[in-house]
C-alpha cells in the first residue's frame, strides 16, 4: 500500500468515525425506542472502522517486519497407493486461487512438491525454506 492509499484509507477512518458518533448521539437521544434504521447503520460503520483498522495494522506491520519481501508456502503431497485417491491437485488449486485474490499476493510464492518420499521433505525445505 503506498502513501495516497493510506491517507485515504485515514481519511475514510476519520470520516467514518465522525458519522459513527452522530449516530451514537442520535441513538442515545432516543434512548431505548432508537429506530432499527439507526442501530443498523451504528452496526455498518463499526464494522467498517475495524475493517480499515485492519488494513493499516497489516500494512504497518509488514512495513516494519523484519522479514524479506516474499513469504515461500511449501506444499508437499503424496498420494498413498492403497487407499482411495486424495483431492491433492484441487486443493493446491484452491490455495493457488486464494494467493491471487489475497491483497498482498505480490509477498507470497507457492511452492510445491508431489509425491515426496520422506528424504524429500528435509530436502524441500532447505531448498525453499518456508
Amino acid at each position: 500500500m503506498n502513501l495516497q492509499e493510506s491517507q485515504h484509507l485515514n481519511e475514510l477512518l476519520k470520516k467514518h468515525k465522525k458519522r459513527l458518533y452522530i449516530l451514537e448521539s442520535q441513538a442515545a437521544s432516543f434512548g431505548i425506542s432508537t429506530p432499527p434504521h439507526i442501530l443498523m447503520e451504528i452496526d455498518d460503520i463499526r464494522e467498517k472502522i475495524s475493517s480499515i483498522d485492519e488494513q493499516l495494522i497489516v500494512t504497518k506491520e509488514f512495513k516494519s517486519s523484519n522479514f524479506a519481501n516474499t513469504f515461500s508456502v511449501l506444499f508437499l503431497s503424496a498420494d498413498p497407493t492403497d487407499a482411495s485417491r486424495l483431492r491433492l491437485s484441487e486443493e493446491l488449486r484452491e490455495i493457488q486461487e486464494q494467493l491471487k485474490l489475497a491483497k498482498l499476493r505480490d509477498r507470497f510464492t507457492l511452492e510445491q512438491r508431489m509425491s515426496v518420499r520422506p528424504a524429500d521433505i528435509s530436502q524441500a525445505l532447505l531448498d525453499i525454506q518456508p
